[in-house]
């Protein structure tokens, strides 16, 4: 939770919007004519409810992603990915790029089939993404499209 603490300012700026709606003259108006209590009011709604639901849909994201990656660690089939191809899709999230990635497949209940996958990659593995490098994989059991790339297990080197 401690890495949602970028919220807390915001809303204890919302807070004190309620607190001058206490300190307002009932009769104030806005430069624009609109009563400044209701300014007040729905600027300090926007700023106590929107970091709350911004936490809350992050935390949602996350607890889906872990949930995935659980399941893939479950059920998920065991396989190596060799890389045929990696392009840049032109997304960058945190300065972490999102490439798309051809791999072949190599799987005991699929077989070898091709794929393109797209992920985020940390800036730090890119340079171990070379052609004909085999990753390690799960597979998703009812979608053979569906993999997890486990980058904390070793990979094999390509061959040259």
């Amino acid at each position: 939770m401690s890495k949602f603490l970028f919220v807390i300012p915001q809303f204890l700026v919302g807070i004190g919007f309620f607190i001058a709606i206490f300190f307002t003259d009932p009769e104030a108006l806005t430069d624009d004519g609109f009563s400044l209590r209701w300014f007040f009011f729905i600027m300090g709604m926007s700023f106590t409810i929107f970091p709350i639901g911004l936490v809350m849909f992050l935390n949602y994201l996350e607890k889906k992603n872990l949930k995935r990656v659980q399941r893939f660690h479950e059920v998920g089939l065991s396989g190596n990915a060799r890389l045929i191809g990696c392009e840049r899709t032109g997304l960058t999230v945190n300065d972490q790029p999102q490439l798309e990635m051809t791999f072949e497949i190599d799987n005991s209940m699929f077989g070898k089939y091709t794929i393109k996958h797209k992920e985020i990659v940390d800036i730090l593995d890119i340079g171990r993404l070379v052609r004909g490098i085999e990753l390690p994989v799960l597979i998703n059991p009812d979608n053979k499209e569906d993999i997890l790339i486990e980058w904390d297990k070793d990979f094999e080197k390509p061959e040259k």
